[in-house]
């Protein structure tokens, strides 16, 4: 089998979700070959794949101009079809987020609508969209957590020292990017509402920080370095000035080390790793009331909150902080990763691409 991953890049997309699964697939299937690139998916030989697998359509097609992008994918679409290449898509969001590629939103939903297979991280979505696009098969690929790339694990006194922070902290992890000032007004809102300078929140990506001007000789610290002091010393929020993949794969572990409970900062939501990858390394979730997250934290039994209701919130992260204290996680670990294990979903995904294209 030959599949076409529609993305510039695999190895650098922001998280590892591609790339890992297609480690994974290739270890145990010869028989599957990968291809990827922006370049090649314009070729002649893409007819040559068997099938062609979206990720994210929005931001692979805006590489294109904003106002042919859309005409651009349908044509090829079509030509894809005419050469008898299936149409694949895992379906990460229902819509654009905020503002990120929402330009290029048609492209995702022309995608779906062509998609002879669409692979769902959740229930939520699959129901959805079993009613919205019924001629195409929808399919069940939970997330999967990093197993075979995330080896080490380190104890809090470990991780504060790497991280040079102290040990007798609370630690509130936010992990992923930040895609909206609601989702940094959440994290501070907590905060307000805490008001307990024991608790601190790790958020390496909340904003992107310019320490020092460059038009200027001196050293003069810009307005957004002077924000992320303010923030370190008013809020309690560690950032590490970086908002694309703020943190490499050897720190992540340190992070999940010192951490009490993983916060999923967003109000709105479909799926997310981050709510996945806490199962890795015994640590708590707490999460929104909304799409496959809200599915995914209720069949562990970890809190949910309604993000507009900060006192739920803040109620939802308390008794995170107590189930990872309860040493909660553990006890669910083998059960979680008996589904979410690479292995399991590089072979279930295999298992799919076998099933479709024959």
């Amino acid at each position: 089998m030959k599949i076409f991953i529609a993305h510039e890049d695999p190895w650098n997309a922001g998280n590892p979700y591609i790339y890992t699964l297609m480690e994974s697939i290739q270890e145990k299937h010869s028989d599957v070959s990968f291809g990827w690139g922006w370049n090649q998916f314009w070729e002649d030989g893409i007819f040559e794949y068997d099938a062609v697998h979206f990720q994210w359509p929005q931001a692979y097609m805006s590489q294109a101009p904003k106002d042919s992008a859309y005409e651009m994918l349908k044509n090829r679409i079509d030509a894809l079809k005419q050469h008898n290449v299936k149409i694949l898509s895992t379906c990460h969001d229902l819509e654009p987020h905020y503002n990120q590629c929402s330009d290029y939103g048609k492209c995702m939903t022309l995608v779906y609508e062509n998609s002879d297979a669409i692979f769902h991280l959740g229930e939520y979505s699959k129901l959805i969209f079993t009613q919205r696009y019924p001629d195409c098969k929808h399919l069940l690929l939970p997330h999967h957590v990093y197993d075979n790339l995330y080896k080490n694990q380190y104890s809090k006194i470990e991780s504060a020292q790497h991280l040079s922070l102290p040990q007798n902290k609370t630690y509130i992890l936010c992990f992923g990017s930040f895609r909206s000032d609601a989702e940094r007004q959440l994290v501070i809102n907590v905060s307000k509402s805490i008001n307990d300078k024991s608790f601190f929140f790790l958020a390496p990506s909340f904003m992107h920080v310019t320490k020092y001007s460059k038009k200027i000789l001196r050293k003069i610290p810009t307005k957004s370095r002077l924000k992320q002091i303010y923030y370190r010393w008013k809020y309690n929020i560690v950032m590490s000035g970086d908002d694309w993949a703020p943190i490499d794969d050897a720190e992540l572990p340190y992070y999940y080390g010192i951490s009490d409970v993983a916060f999923i900062q967003r109000p709105k939501i479909l799926n997310s790793g981050n709510a996945v990858l806490p199962f890795l390394f015994n640590v708590a979730i707490v999460g929104p009331r909304t799409g496959n997250v809200e599915g995914l934290l209720n069949e562990y039994g970890y809190p949910t909150f309604d993000s507009e209701n900060i006192q739920s919130v803040v109620k939802a992260l308390k008794k995170g902080i107590e189930l990872t204290k309860e040493n909660y996680p553990s006890k669910i670990q083998e059960k979680a990763l008996s589904k979410m294990s690479t292995e399991v979903v590089a072979d279930k995904l295999y298992a799919y691409y076998c099933d479709v294209l024959n």
